[in-house]
C-alpha cells in the first residue's frame, strides 16, 4: 500500500492526463476476421490496436512525445508497452519499432509468459 501512495505522489509532480473514450469496433472485427482467415499466426484485437497505436504515433509526431524536466522529447519511432498478466506477475515488454512491424512479427514477444 505504501509503494501505491508513494508511486501516486510522484506521479502528481510530473505533467500528466488521463484519456477516455470508446469505440466502435465492427470494421476491426472484420478486418480481423479477414486477417485471420489466411494466416497460420491468430491476430488479436490487441495485436491490431498495438499496431493502430504506433501508426498513430507516427502519423501524429506531436503525440510521440515524453516531457523532460527541461523540455519535451519527441520521438521518430513507436516503441509500445504491452502488459501481460502471467502466473508469477505483470510482464511488461516493450515492442520497439512497432510501425515497422508486420504484425505477426511481434506477436510472441507480446503473448511472452
Amino acid at each position: 500500500m505504501g509503494d501505491r501512495v508513494s508511486a501516486h505522489r510522484e506521479e502528481a509532480d510530473k505533467p500528466h492526463y488521463y484519456l477516455r473514450g470508446s469505440c466502435q469496433v465492427d470494421k476491426l472485427l472484420k478486418l480481423r476476421a479477414e486477417l485471420n482467415a489466411d494466416s497460420p499466426v491468430k491476430i488479436s484485437v490487441n495485436d491490431l490496436i498495438i499496431k493502430a497505436a504506433a501508426r498513430v504515433h507516427i502519423l501524429v509526431p506531436a503525440a510521440n512525445v515524453i516531457w523532460t524536466p527541461t523540455a519535451i522529447r519527441s520521438f521518430t519511432t513507436a516503441d509500445i508497452s504491452v502488459a501481460i498478466a502471467t502466473d508469477s506477475g505483470l510482464v511488461v515488454p516493450v515492442l520497439r519499432s512497432v510501425e515497422g512491424m508486420p504484425s505477426p512479427l511481434w506477436l510472441p514477444v507480446s503473448r511472452t509468459s
